[in-house]
């Protein structure tokens, strides 16, 4: 759970191609690569702190893979995680803030304070991919 020296784990890599997916404004990629980044996730029951500080060091606030970690952190991570000494030098501070929100949205929309969707899912997280229309498909078109 802890990061370590060396090659960087599986999830921070993804988050690397999610940003340079960003950088080259390729939409379709930064969403596989969230894509697969839950998926990992999912088989390894946790989310690598690695990845998560990493996510805050490399991607401005309100960015999407940031919403998707604190929303991942907000549904799955427990109190002796929180607590574990080890954990307080690799939590960001951006991050802590940003997750007392999400629980804060989240239990006042469950007392009905607010009205903030609680029941997010990946697609919630992605971006808005552009239709792109090639020169051969309006050729295809009209010759049919």
């Amino acid at each position: 759970m802890f990061p370590q020296q060396g090659i960087p784990d599986e999830q921070t890599l993804l988050v690397d191609l999610w940003i340079c997916a960003a950088d080259l404004q390729i939409p379709k990629l930064q969403n596989l690569a969230l894509n697969e980044l839950d998926r990992v996730r999912n088989v390894n029951a946790q989310m690598s702190l690695t990845a998560l500080s990493h996510t805050y060091n490399r991607t401005k606030e309100g960015s999407m893979p940031r919403k998707y970690l604190v929303w991942q952190y907000a549904h799955r991570l427990n109190e002796n995680s929180v607590m574990d000494p080890l954990a307080k030098a690799y939590y960001p501070h951006e991050f802590l803030q940003e997750w007392v929100l999400m629980l804060t949205q989240l239990w006042r929309s469950l007392n009905g304070r607010n009205n903030i969707k609680v029941d997010l899912d990946l697609e919630d997280f992605m971006v808005q991919e552009k239709k792109v229309t090639w020169p051969f498909d309006e050729a295809k078109t009209a010759l049919a």
